[in-house]
């Protein structure tokens, strides 16, 4: 996983052929506690997908920063589906 600003690429050992794709977001809470339930948790509009010739790397261009103010907090994660 490469993230650059405004896109995020995924490379796979192997090609792959189904690029339907999803990003989603989410706070976490810091405690003393391992571990966080998922907070203010959305899935990012994608504006874009790029496949890479040799069809091993997917490159996604979210609509919005993924790290906006309304994520960004004393913790946060991603996740990213594809196919």
């Amino acid at each position: 996983v490469q993230a650059t600003k405004g896109a995020m690429s995924v490379t796979f050992s192997d090609p792959i052929t189904n690029t339907n794709s999803a990003i989603k977001v989410w706070s976490l809470e810091r405690t003393k506690n391992y571990g966080s339930k998922h907070h203010h948790e959305h899935e990012l509009s994608i504006r874009s997908v790029k496949l890479s010739d040799d069809k091993k790397t997917i490159t996604l261009e979210p609509t919005e920063n993924p790290v906006a103010p309304a994520v960004r907090g004393p913790g946060w994660a991603m996740g990213c589906t594809v196919g």
